[in-house]
């Protein structure tokens, strides 16, 4: 009976401990979780700013193979735009997260994004003069190769438009909308300063 009971009071022991122990990991974690969540916007920046300043050194070959590989990726998609893109990003963060909840900026932060591809889809129209003819892969490898043009976002752009268009009205279009997100992101300065030149010049 004694031994039995001696049993009892050891497994009762281990059982406390495993409790104990099981308790003290889940608070740990519980902790890790709430620093995540409580400084979630400056992991964020941090995470943002070291993959936008790797891709900057992967575009100019210092970061190893595997650095090649994404800026290949990332050529393919955006194409020339790409040597300019860590900027845009990291400067892009810190523009949406010193104004969160500020929607008039994330959409002029987007809107910047939107010129940099339609200022891809310009630079494959004079990269490329059969673009009409060349399929959306073949748009992605030559932008990979030569590390020009817009990718297959600004290249794919430019050869939708100049299918109906033919390659003049492409031009014609893509700067047009290039001069309306430049409008809309600088508030009308580019217009004021229009006017003011017009005025001087009629007076």
């Amino acid at each position: 009976m004694a031994t039995g009971k001696k049993n009892g009071r050891k497994s009762s022991a281990r059982r406390g401990s495993t409790r104990k122990t099981g308790a003290g990991r889940t608070g740990k974690a519980g902790k890790e979780e709430s620093f995540i969540v409580e400084n979630r916007y400056e992991v964020a920046f941090i995470v943002i700013s070291v993959f936008s300043l790797l891709l900057l050194l992967s575009n100019l070959h210092f970061c190893g193979p595997v650095g090649d590989a994404v800026s290949k990726v990332f050529f393919g998609m955006v194409g020339g735009i790409n040597r300019v893109f860590p900027i845009y990003l990291f400067f892009a963060t810190i523009f949406i997260l010193a104004n969160r909840g500020n929607k008039k900026i994330k959409k002029k932060v987007a809107a910047a994004g939107a010129a940099l591809i339609v200022l891809g889809g310009i630079f494959s129209l004079a990269s490329y003069p059969n673009l009409t003819d060349m399929t959306f892969g073949e748009i992605y490898e030559a932008s990979v190769t030569a590390e020009n043009g817009g990718g297959i976002l600004g290249g794919g752009l430019a050869k939708l438009i100049s299918m109906g268009l033919a390659r003049a009205g492409a031009y014609i279009i893509l700067f047009a909308l290039l001069i309306l997100i430049l409008v809309y992101i600088t508030d009308r300065i580019i217009l004021n300063a229009i006017n003011s030149i017009m005025s001087e010049t009629r007076d």
